[in-house]
């Protein structure tokens, strides 16, 4: 019949080029900021694993339900991350979150890349002044330590 069963790719119909342009150039000042002072620039992340899989499509007889069998994983079996990135150094720092993600663990997470980037760069001890960007996208945010 000439059909294939596919996964379709996402148009993004809300995608914004002013924005995008309004963010590359914000973005573009905090490096040459970040160059100037030293400071360097974490991109964060806080993500969620289940231990079962999501099918995204089925072949299946018309008219029939498309059931997939599921143990639907116990509060154990799922493991939740944080990880942040520097693009410019590629350093990679991470925290494993217990349980479900929340504003005290995100807090919990950026002490934690505070001290670990005071540590590796061997400063008096005062911990840096976060500077948090504005979200770009729906999954991502920018922050920075100066």
């Amino acid at each position: 019949m000439g059909f294939a069963f596919k996964r379709p790719k996402k148009r993004l119909l809300k995608a914004d080029e002013a924005k995008r342009e309004a963010f590359l150039a914000e973005y573009a000042a905090l490096r040459e900021e970040a160059q100037r002072t030293g400071a360097r620039i974490f991109f964060a992340h806080e993500a969620n694993f289940r231990a079962d899989a999501e099918l995204r499509g089925k072949w299946v007889l018309r008219g029939e339900a498309a059931l997939v069998d599921s143990t639907s994983p116990r509060y154990g079996e799922k493991a939740s991350y944080y990880s942040a990135m520097c693009l410019e150094t590629g350093e990679v720092e991470w925290m494993e979150s217990e349980g479900n993600s929340n504003a005290g663990t995100s807090v919990d997470f950026l002490k934690q890349l505070g001290e670990s980037t005071l540590s590796r760069c061997g400063s008096s001890g005062t911990m840096p002044r976060p500077t948090v960007g504005r979200q770009c996208g729906s999954t991502s945010g920018r922050l920075g330590w100066s």
